[in-house]
């Protein structure tokens, strides 16, 4: 095993002197209601999220791509960072809801209800969820480091014709496109867990085909003009941006493995897209979804609906009070377009209220979340009557969050662990978390892979960077899906390959 790098002491004094001066700024960006602890533990969670970026430069060895820094930043954006922008993210501060700090979108569709800013940044909340960041770390830096290298790696063959992966490459893009846009095929049990990976994964080895100029221009039309073009339209027509950014981010990813430095223009373009038509979402919604009578077009187009998101984009930045469309009126939130985005990445005040109600007056769920691990690995399509899960509903309105079992709220991994079992079980399943996590990133991560294995790996843990719903949904597939695309490729690229000419 190679030593770490060793870094030179110029290095050392300007990290610690960026360190010492980004803390600073932070410090004096936060309100003057958050306390001296509050804002400690605040740098605590924001800096130890960083190390794994850190620890990733330094030992450039041990991991192909920079999987783990990113899901250690994400800890360091949802819960350190809003210890200091309550001013940015929440101008109105806590008179104009009566107390309701908003952090859902733009409206108060979903709210929590403080009496302070104390409060709010809880220094013991603040305490549990550094707690758990640290072991996150912690037992993934050690596993990776100790136990992992003897892990078996996942690997495909390597000899192969490119038309052999191209015709199962296009299957894959062909009934991803068919599946996003036909309903019929999205009522069917288990596919789309299968599917929705090796649509990106299509996408993404096929970017890799291209850049490495094993593509043709006219295959490369079709696919990143016709059908990037059919899978992007259709999901903002939906208003779901969730499934654009994790593409969005794998896409970042693949670039990044091919060194391109294209990656940076791509990643800054994804960005600027995402501040644009995000605040615009929830009000697009209204139209898109909306069932009430009055609405003119029950059934509307594609197209249409995409007419009426940059009708509302255009209001939104605009300042418009009010737009009407479809025959429906709806408010416009009467905040800066670009707060929704920035309230619905802060996690921190969901865990501080949960974190004050739990255990009482709510009591611990005792596992219940965890339950369906032992059996999500089994596809619905074997056991059509295998339970339902429903535990963003539930977690909604158990705590308060919402009025109805209709609205699901995501259980983030941090929050479900304490919801579960308390503070010890948050340090305890982090460390856990972190260890899976490694063991994942050394099997589907690894230097010396091919272009195919690791785009396939990609597919299957990029989404785990982004921890924002319970933990048996975002992983109770990865089993069967990872068996079911080694298959697909070990039988499509050597099936009768060597057999003899008849």
């Amino acid at each position: 095993m190679e030593n770490a790098k060793t870094m030179p002491r110029s290095a050392i004094a300007a990290a610690a002197v960026g360190i010492v001066a980004i803390s600073a700024v932070l410090v004096a960006a936060s309100a003057d209601e958050i306390s001296a602890a509050s804002r400690a533990l605040g740098l605590a969670i924001f800096w130890t999220g960083l190390v794994p970026g850190a620890w990733h430069l330094l030992r450039r060895d041990l991991s192909a791509l920079p999987i783990f820094p990113v899901a250690g930043a994400f800890y360091s954006v949802t819960f350190g960072l809003p210890v200091f922008f309550t001013d940015f993210i929440w101008p109105e501060g806590f008179s104009e809801y009566h107390n309701d700090v908003c952090y859902y979108g733009g409206y108060c569709f979903y709210s929590i209800n403080f009496e302070s800013l104390a409060e709010y940044a809880n220094p013991s909340a603040l305490a549990v969820a550094f707690a758990g960041v640290a072991a996150f770390v912690a037992s993934f830096i050690a596993c990776r480091r100790f136990a992992a290298p003897r892990i078996t790696l996942f690997r495909l063959p390597r000899e192969y014709s490119d038309r052999r992966l191209f015709l199962l490459l296009w299957a894959f893009l062909a009934v991803a496109l068919a599946y996003t846009w036909i309903p019929a095929l999205r009522r069917l049990p288990s596919v789309g867990q299968l599917i929705t990976p090796a649509g990106y994964l299509a996408f993404g080895m096929f970017l890799v085909l291209w850049l490495q100029g094993r593509l043709g221009r006219l295959h490369a039309v079709f696919v990143f003009v016709f059908g990037l073009g059919l899978f992007f339209s259709n999901k903002l027509a939906g208003g779901l941006i969730t499934p654009l950014m994790i593409l969005a981010l794998f896409l970042c990813f693949v670039l990044l493995y091919l060194n391109r430095r294209a990656i940076i223009g791509f990643a800054v373009i994804g960005i600027i897209v995402l501040a644009l038509v995000y605040p615009a979402v929830h009000t697009y919604r209204t139209f898109a979804w909306s069932q009430n009578p009055t609405a003119e077009d029950k059934s509307p187009s594609v197209g249409k609906k995409l007419e009426w998101l940059g009708a509302v984009l255009v209001a939104h930045w605009r300042g418009a009070d009010k737009i009407t469309l479809n025959g429906v009126t709806t408010q416009l939130p009467p905040l800066p377009a670009y707060r929704p985005l920035v309230r619905r990445l802060a996690l921190l005040p969901v865990f501080s209220h949960v974190h004050r109600v739990t255990p009482d007056p709510v009591p611990y769920w005792g596992g219940k979340t965890y339950k369906p691990l032992l059996t999500s690995f089994i596809p619905r399509a074997l056991w059509p009557g295998k339970p339902r899960e429903i535990f963003g509903a539930e977690f909604g309105y158990r705590y308060g969050f919402t009025q109805n079992h209709d609205t699901s709220i995501n259980i983030p991994w941090l929050i479900e662990l304490f919801i579960n079992f308390g503070a010890l079980g948050v340090m305890i399943g982090m460390a856990a978390i972190g260890m899976f996590l490694a063991a994942l990133d050394r099997f589907f991560n690894s230097p010396g892979a091919s272009s195919l294995e690791t785009v396939i790996g990609l597919a299957i843990i990029v989404p785990l960077v982004y921890p924002n719903s319970n933990f048996s949904l975002m992983v109770g597939s990865l089993l069967p899906l990872t068996v079911s695309l080694w298959v697909y490729f070990r039988v499509g690229l050597t099936w009768r390959a060597n057999r003899p000419p008849a």
